[in-house]
C-alpha cells in the first residue's frame, strides 16, 4: 500500500497553490447545488428579511457554480462568516478512500494512519462508517492482546500471514481461529451469519466473529452450535466485554 499512498499525498500537494482536480460527475454535482442555491436565495430575496441568509446562499451558489466550471475545488471563497472553504473536505475524502483501500489489502496500521490524518482535516467525517470501522478494528486488537496476557499460549496475528477473509488469526495450542471484527449499525442477522459459517467451511477452521451489532433471536440460537466448524459470535463494545471475548476463544481452541 505504500505506492498508492504515496500517489494520494502527491495528488493533494499545497505546495504549487493548485488543488487537484475534480470528476466529471463532482462538477456536474457542484453544479446543481450551485444552481438550486442560487435559485433559493433569488426566492428568499423576496421571501424572507433575512439579509445574512439570503447573502449566504448566493454566495454558496457563486461558490459551487465556479467549482462545476473550472473544475477544481476551491481553498477559500469569500471572507468573514461566509468564507467557504472546500479543499480540506476533498483531501479528508481521499484519505478515507485510501483508507478503505488499505483495509481491503489487510494493512490495518496504514488504515488508521489514513482514518487519524483524515479527521484532523475535517472533523466532521469523525461519525462517517469507515472512521469508525477501522477504529473499531484497532479497539478489538488491543482487546485481543489483553486476551493474550489472560492466555499464556495464545499467539496473535495478522490476515496476511494466512489466506481468508480474517482479519486477525489466532493461535491457540496449535490450533488456528480466524477473526473477524464486524463493525455495522443494526443487528446482525442469519444471512451475516450464514456467510460466516460458508467461510468457516471453506477454512476448515472455526471462526470468531467481534462484532459491535446485537445479534437476532435466530443468531442467538445458531451461535457456536456447529462443532465441526464453529463460528462464534460476541458482542463487544468495549473492556467491559473482554470476558466474554476470553470465554469465546478458549471455547474454540477446544
Amino acid at each position: 500500500m505504500s505506492k498508492p499512498m504515496e500517489e494520494s499525498d502527491s495528488t493533494n500537494k499545497d505546495d504549487d497553490g493548485h488543488p487537484s482536480p475534480m470528476d466529471t460527475w463532482e462538477r456536474w454535482t457542484a453544479g446543481v447545488i450551485g444552481l438550486v442555491a442560487g435559485g433559493a436565495g433569488g426566492a428568499a430575496v423576496f421571501l424572507s428579511d433575512n439579509q445574512a441568509g439570503t447573502a449566504a446562499l448566493f454566495i454558496v451558489a457563486a461558490a459551487f457554480l465556479l467549482i462545476g466550471v473550472q473544475g477544481t475545488p476551491l481553498r477559500r471563497f469569500g471572507s468573514g462568516e461566509h468564507s467557504a472553504e472546500f479543499e480540506r473536505f476533498r483531501k479528508a475524502r481521499t484519505k478515507l478512500q485510501d483508507a478503505k483501500e488499505a483495509k481491503r489489502a489487510g494493512d490495518q496500521e496504514i488504515a488508521e494512519i489514513l482514518v487519524d490524518d483524515a479527521v484532523r482535516i475535517d472533523p466532521s467525517v469523525e461519525n462517517l462508517p469507515v472512521v469508525q470501522e477501522v477504529r473499531y478494528e484497532r479497539r478489538a486488537a488491543d482487546a485481543l492482546r489483553r486476551a493474550s496476557s489472560r492466555i499464556p499460549e495464545l499467539n496473535l496475528t495478522t490476515a496476511q500471514v494466512r489466506d481468508g477473509a480474517a482479519d486477525f488469526v489466532l493461535l491457540v495450542n496449535g490450533h488456528y481461529i480466524d477473526v473477524v471484527v464486524k463493525h455495522r449499525r443494526g443487528e446482525l442477522g442469519v444471512p451475516v451469519f450464514q456467510s460466516y459459517e460458508q467461510e468457516a467451511r471453506r477454512t476448515g477452521r472455526p471462526t470468531l466473529v467481534i462484532t459491535n451489532a446485537p445479534l437476532s433471536d435466530a443468531v442467538m440460537q445458531l451461535n457456536g452450535r456447529d462443532e465441526d466448524t464453529p463460528v462464534e459470535v460476541v458482542q463487544w463494545s468495549g473492556g467491559n466485554d473482554d470476558d466474554l471475548l476470553t470465554r469465546a476463544i478458549l471455547r474454540l481452541a477446544r
